[in-house]
């Protein structure tokens, strides 16, 4: 998959009662996909 912006991408795979935080800089957007 070819991405033509300045972008990030992150992935994990998370366990029971697991979670992770992450803070974007001033003028960044979020797209979050959660997968069950």
């Amino acid at each position: 998959m070819k991405i033509r912006q300045d972008n990030e991408l992150y992935a994990t795979v998370l366990g029971e009662g697991e979670s992770v935080k992450h803070t974007l800089q001033p003028e960044r957007h979020a797209y979050v996909q959660v997968a069950r």
